[in-house]
């Protein structure tokens, strides 16, 4: 590699070994620069060549070893060198930032569970949905979770009822049940970047016994490893339901829509629903007394899971608006997003979610209160590096890592094990 200063740092592995309890690395190192003038900067000069390719040497030697330490933790859920091997898949590498500068490394313990379970990258990594940009897009089909041996989630037609339950209980995910919400939270780009804005695509996963947070660069980096944590729940082979809960963002919905399970169901966010109604009918309204009429009618019927009757009411109200574009625009947004909008009261009344607002918490966990400061301004591997480290600290999974240096697998836990 050359730099700007005519330095030339070649780098050659010839062996990274572990044995019991130590690793064993072995390589050349090749430097050459420019011989400096012979004047009163020459030892600046050449310290700078040096500490340059030190820590060009420090990077390189750290993702040797990181990835060696990585393909041993897969070697071992592999069972071995002698049992199913690894299959590298050429995803993304993870970026860790370290005292001698942003180091990257491929990533395993994703790639580790789609190698053992192929069926599972090709039902939980669906391909997004393409469409012509002058093609009007029907309205999706409801989740047949009839065929899938599971009984319509609550708030839904045939659903089985439910005792109103406490509310100030947590709110809960069903056993059988694994609960997904995802979203994406904008930061400031630093000038040197060449953007505006830098976005932080993020994803939290739950069920009845505990919660995974994820946070990566962008949406298919996030699918890739809800993907693998899905395969690991079992979602495709049918030991679980899915349920999506979020802003019905146009990626989610592709994703969700493409994937090929049965018994999936997707939930439009009560709070980004209501907001969404608010800000079309803040321009379609003739003033705040006209809009707050039309909005509680508009809501009750939404709240109640009466989603035909919402548009018919907006409808009838046509001839009263002062911007009709607006209106029209509400009515779309609603009837798009019909399939995902349940009876939201009597999920309510039997403490499940309708909102997304776990994944809104690791936003601020992860980003908006370590990022959105005053004059803030990032770079997209300065603010990936802090999410992904929060997203660990959540996971508990840090503790591990400074141990031994390596992730722990995901396992499966029923909420009866856990209990015990």
């Amino acid at each position: 590699m050359r730099t700007d200063n005519g330095l030339e740092a070649t780098f050659q592995l010839s062996e990274v070994t572990a044995s019991g309890h130590r690793l064993v690395f072995q390589g050349t190192v090749r430097m050459e620069l420019p011989i400096p003038r012979q004047d009163e900067r020459l030892p600046y000069e050449v310290e700078q060549a040096v500490e340059d390719a030190g820590q060009r040497f420090k990077r390189w030697v750290f993702c040797q070893l990181m990835e060696k330490l990585d393909t041993e933790l897969v070697l071992a859920s592999r069972q071995g060198k002698g049992g199913r091997g690894v299959v590298c898949r050429g995803r993304r590498s993870m970026t860790f930032k370290r005292v001698f500068g942003t180091v990257r490394v491929r990533r395993r313990r994703a790639e580790a569970v789609f190698a053992g379970d192929p069926q599972a990258a090709r039902c939980l990594l669906p391909s997004p949905r393409e469409s012509p940009p002058d093609e009007e897009a029907s309205p999706p089909t409801l989740p047949e979770v009839e065929e899938s041996g599971f009984e319509p989630l609550q708030g839904f037609p045939g659903a089985p009822g439910a005792e109103a339950i406490d509310p100030e209980q947590p709110r809960r995910v069903d056993p059988d049940t694994v609960m997904v919400q995802a979203d994406e939270v904008v930061v400031h780009a630093q000038a040197s970047t060449g953007m505006k804005q830098i976005k932080v695509y993020t994803a939290m996963v739950r069920t009845a016994v505990r919660s995974w947070y994820f946070a990566e660069e962008n949406a298919q980096a996030v699918i890739y490893l809800v993907g693998a944590l899905l395969a690991v729940l079992g979602v495709h082979q049918g030991r679980r339901r899915l349920l999506f809960v979020n802003d019905g963002a146009r990626w989610i919905r592709d994703w969700f829509e493409a994937l090929p399970v049965k018994a999936k169901t997707m939930i439009l966010c009560w709070c980004h629903l209501a907001k969404r109604s608010l800000s079309c009918l803040y321009m379609a309204c003739h003033g705040r007394k006209h809009r707050e009429t039309v909005y509680a009618e508009v809501m009750s019927h939404l709240w109640e899971g009466r989603v035909d009757e919402a548009p018919a009411a907006l409808a009838r109200r046509r001839e009263e608006m002062k911007c009709r574009v607006a209106l029209k625009e509400l009515v779309e947004y609603l009837q798009d997003r019909r399939p995902y909008l349940p009876d939201y009261r009597a999920r309510r009344e039997a403490g499940l979610w309708i909102a997304s607002n776990r994944v809104e918490k690791l936003n601020d966990w992860a980003v908006s209160q370590r990022c959105k400061g005053l004059g803030m301004d990032w770079t997209r591997e300065g603010v990936l590096a802090l999410a992904v480290l929060e997203s660990a600290r959540r996971n508990g999974e840090l503790p591990s890592w400074r141990r031994s240096r390596r992730l722990p697998v995901w396992v499966d836990k029923a909420p009866e094990a856990q209990a015990a």
